[in-house]
């Protein structure tokens, strides 16, 4: 029904930035990243400072497994709102998957920053902080993500193994 919904608005009104978004969002997540990138390629068109639209396409890319353009979406997003949450811990798992992790810290630190109850923020940079090797702020990340989310299932299990790898 969204999919009709946003397809009959952009029927209506074509240049309607926010409808291709919208509907790009929905096709990515019925499993159709192709057809949202043309989408998001869209809105970006209409609207080259609609930030959200970078955030969604680079989410869509990085479903299709690019995580290089994923990363330069989420960067222009992130250019354009410079305190764009959601962007800057989206990049920070692309760039986990992209193997750096010291820029996936940068980022998460940045996300911690701007939100800093945030237990996901340090969870995910506790992760990115296994990968580059640094075991003590590994734990201490971890350790502060539960702290604000007790429940926080990464956090614990990633925190149980550290503890047992001594």
């Amino acid at each position: 029904l969204a999919l009709k919904g946003y397809s009959q608005t952009i029927a209506l009104e074509p240049r309607h930035a926010r409808a291709y978004d919208g509907r790009g969002v929905t096709q990515r997540k019925m499993g159709l990243p192709d057809d949202a990138i043309k989408d998001h390629s869209k809105a970006i068109e209409l609207d080259a400072k609609f930030a959200k639209a970078y955030r969604n396409r680079g989410n869509a890319y990085f479903y299709n497994g690019d995580s290089k353009r994923a990363i330069a979406d989420y960067s222009a997003a992130i250019r354009l709102a410079p305190r764009y949450a959601n962007a800057y811990g989206d990049r920070a798992v692309a760039y986990e998957q992209d193997g750096q992790a010291e820029r996936a810290i940068a980022d998460y630190t940045t996300l911690i920053a701007i939100s800093p109850g945030n237990a996901d923020a340090y969870a995910g940079r506790g992760l990115a902080y296994e990968l580059a090797g640094d075991r003590a702020n590994a734990i201490a990340d971890h350790r502060k993500a539960l702290s604000l989310n007790p429940a926080h299932p990464m956090s614990r299990a990633n925190l149980q193994a550290l503890l047992q790898a001594r």
